[in-house]
């Protein structure tokens, strides 16, 4: 494997092409099954760049905040409501716009390397209503003004919050920064579910049962908005840990 340079097969083409078609598929789904489509160094050092920017640009949001200052004072403010806030607004734009994951030419992505905001934005593209006959307003396939409405103010309202300033001195959170204002909290729950019933795919994009629930945490009050945080991490967490439990099990009586 080089560094620009993919690795490929090494078969005789022409004892191959005289082959049938098992006989062909053979050496094919060997090497799939042990390299790959031998990916070049350089696509991983391009997601390992994607990475590192994802979270400069996180610092740069979070530095946009009054009361927040210098890439030198981090320990100073990553602990800051407001900061968590943004990161998860931040990551919930990074990953619907489509840079997070079917990103790049590891999906099969290449020029360009992503979809998401490049076809959500067009007329006429498939969309895929989670319940149509249930949701009123929401039945069809095709994309249209409505959709394209929602999906950009969606995107235009996680940026207006990410580049606001804090709401003031909260003595039960210890921050004189504060938090976001409600109505952008509000505004992106809002959106993410209008967005979500038109096109499930949108909402799934999003991350919008992590992300989104975070966002729901954020309407809570004080310490409250903490501990719903930190409830809705421990669900992640939970279901993501027992949710194969069932077959895992099953498997083990078997054995």
């Amino acid at each position: 494997m080089g560094f620009l340079k993919q690795e490929v097969p090494v078969i005789d083409f022409e004892t191959w092409s005289r082959g049938t078609r098992a006989e062909k598929i053979k050496p094919m789904a060997k090497h799939w099954a042990e390299v790959g489509f031998g990916t070049p160094i350089a696509l991983h050092l391009f997601y390992l760049v994607k990475i590192l920017l994802y979270i400069f640009v996180a610092a740069l949001f979070a530095l946009a905040t009054k009361g927040i200052d210098g890439f030198g004072n981090i320990s100073q403010w990553w602990s800051e409501p407001i900061v968590f806030e943004k990161v998860v607004l931040y990551t919930m734009l990074f990953e619907v716009v489509g840079f997070g994951c079917g990103f790049g030419p590891l999906n099969n992505r290449f020029f360009p390397p992503m979809g998401s905001i490049i076809y959500w934005l067009r007329p006429g593209t498939i969309r895929l209503p989670p319940w149509p006959d249930r949701v009123p307003l929401t039945k069809g396939d095709s994309r249209g003004p409505v959709d394209i409405l929602l999906y950009g103010a969606f995107v235009v309202t996680l940026l207006v919050a990410l580049f606001s300033n804090g709401t003031g001195p909260i003595p039960a959170l210890d921050t004189d920064v504060g938090l976001l204002p409600t109505w952008q909290i509000v505004a992106v729950v809002v959106l993410l579910a209008l967005a979500g019933l038109r096109d499930k795919v949108i909402f799934l994009a999003a991350r919008g049962e992590v992300y989104g629930s975070f966002a729901v945490a954020f309407l809570f009050a004080g310490v409250d908005i903490i501990v719903a945080a930190k409830l809705v991490c421990m669900v992640i967490w939970m279901g993501a840990a027992t949710s194969s439990s069932p077959d895992t099990s099953r498997s083990s009586s078997r054995r």
